[in-house]
Parts: structure tokens; sequence; C-alpha cells
């Protein structure tokens, strides 16, 4: 994402979070969880603007992946553009994993 790095894993963790509301949440306070109830009745173009310009969401996302737990032989975070990307997986109302 331009302006925030190789976000793969934090667009992931989004969809999953925002995609799971039926059985799941996340502390009030956590950022996933209040850019989600933030941006609900947001359009895509928002959401991506908001996700561009939500300081403490980088800073999150950064933490995480710069984090000695999270480094595999992976390209600069900030590096050229990835032709690979996490998916993410979560239960849908019918009971069934789908993949985001």
């Amino acid at each position: 994402v331009i302006g925030f790095g190789n976000a793969c894993g934090t667009v992931a963790c989004l969809h999953a979070t925002s995609n799971s509301r039926d059985w799941m949440s996340l502390a009030q306070d956590a950022p996933l969880e209040r850019f989600v109830q933030l941006q609900a009745s947001s359009t895509p173009e928002q959401r991506g603007e908001a996700l561009l310009n939500d300081a403490s969401l980088r800073q999150s996302s950064e933490t995480a992946a710069t984090s000695e737990a999270a480094q595999t032989q992976c390209p600069d975070r900030h590096g050229p553009p990835l032709d690979h990307h996490f998916a993410a997986f979560a239960r849908s109302r019918q009971n069934r994993i789908i993949e985001l």
C-alpha cells in the first residue's frame, strides 16, 4: 500500500476482523477494532484513505512487522511492491470458512 508499506498482513487482519463480527470481537481500544467500527459504513475508497491516515493502526502494523518474532526471509517492508500476499479466512454466517 503506497504510504503504508507492505501492509498485506494488516489488511488480512482487517478483512478477518470485519467479516467475523457475528462471533468475534476485539478489545474496544484495539486499533483494528476501532478502525472496523469507524469505517463500517464507508466506501472501499474511503476505507483505503482512512487506512493511510490512521497513525495508530500504521504504528501497530509497523511494530508487528518489525518484531523479531515476525521476521522471515521477506523483502524490505518499504521495498518494491510484492507479488505475494496474506490471505484471510473467516467464518461466514452460514458457518462456512471463506477466504478473503
